[in-house]
Order: structure tokens, then C-alpha cells, then sequence
């Protein structure tokens, strides 16, 4: 699919529990940008808790 970006299992589950740990947002794009070697955006953070945040598979 044109434009779809895909993350990996490491980069949902690293999202999601920095934000179960309550971690501020600027802190959640700096951490990942560390981890991972590249930028996450505030929307993109947010297509991630939307999309993920729910699902079983992720707890």
C-alpha cells in the first residue's frame, strides 16, 4: 500500500510501554529516536496508541 508506514514489534511494544509509564511525549519521540536511529512524530506516536493500544496482541 502506497504511504503506509509499518513498524516493528519492537518499536509498538517500546511505544506503548513508555506510554503505560506515563513518560511525557517529548520524552517517548527523544527515547525512540535514540533507540531506533530515527524521528517518530507527535501523529505518528498517536497512529501507534490508537491502532495498537488496544489490541490483545500487544496487551
Amino acid at each position: 500500500m502506497v504511504g503506509q508506514i509499518s513498524y516493528t514489534e519492537d518499536q509498538i511494544i517500546f511505544v506503548l510501554e513508555q506510554v503505560l509509564a506515563d513518560k511525557k511525549r517529548d520524552i517517548v519521540l527523544y527515547e525512540y529516536q535514540k533507540k531506533f536511529g530515527k524521528s517518530l512524530s507527535a501523529s505518528q506516536l498517536r497512529y501507534i496508541k490508537n491502532k495498537y493500544g488496544h489490541d490483545p496482541e500487544f496487551g
